[in-house]
C-alpha cells in the first residue's frame, strides 16, 4: 500500500503534498519543511494508493494541479494533459501525528488560551475535544508557544 498525503491551511488551502510507503512513519517523523508550514497546518489528509508508481504519478499530477506553495519547483510547472479519477481523501488522525505536525494546533490552543493557565492533561484534553480525537501521545512533548 502507497499513500499521498496533502497538509491543508486554516483556510482549507493545500499547502503541501506527498506520497509515503509507510504513512504512520511518514507522519511521526515529518520535519524537512520550512517550520512555516508546520505552522499553517490544520489538517493532514491522505489517499491509499496500490503501488509505488501510482502514487508518483498522484503526487506530481495533484501538485501540478494545486501548485502547494511548500512543494519544491522541480515537481510542478508540468503541463499533464491526463484526467486522474478522483479518489476520496480520509482526514489522518491527529494523534498520530508528530510534533511537527502538532505545531499550528498547539499554537491555535494557545491564542485562544493565552490568558488561562492550563495544564499538559487540560490541553491534550482541548485538543482531543476540538480534533475528535480518541487520544494524544503520551510522550508528546507539549510547549506553549
Amino acid at each position: 500500500m502507497y499513500y499521498v498525503y496533502r497538509f491543508k491551511d486554516c483556510n482549507d488551502e493545500i499547502i503541501y503534498i506527498g506520497k509515503a510507503k509507510s504513512l504512520k512513519g511518514r507522519m511521526s517523523n515529518h520535519n524537512h519543511l520550512p517550520i512555516e508550514c508546520y505552522d499553517e497546518v490544520r489538517k493532514v489528509e491522505y489517499i491509499e494508493l496500490s503501488n509505488h508508481s501510482e502514487g508518483s504519478i498522484y503526487e506530481v499530477y495533484l501538485i501540478n494541479k494545486f501548485n502547494p506553495k511548500y512543494n519544491k519547483v522541480d515537481k510542478r510547472g508540468d503541463v499533464i494533459d491526463i484526467n486522474i479519477p478522483d479518489k476520496e481523501w480520509s482526514i489522518y488522525p491527529l494523534e498520530y501525528c508528530g510534533k511537527m505536525l502538532m505545531r499550528g494546533y498547539l499554537s491555535d490552543l494557545n491564542e485562544k488560551y493565552e490568558d488561562k493557565a492550563i495544564s499538559k492533561d487540560e490541553l491534550k484534553f482541548l485538543l482531543l475535544k476540538e480534533n475528535n480525537c480518541e487520544f494524544i501521545k503520551d510522550d508528546l512533548k507539549i510547549n506553549l508557544i
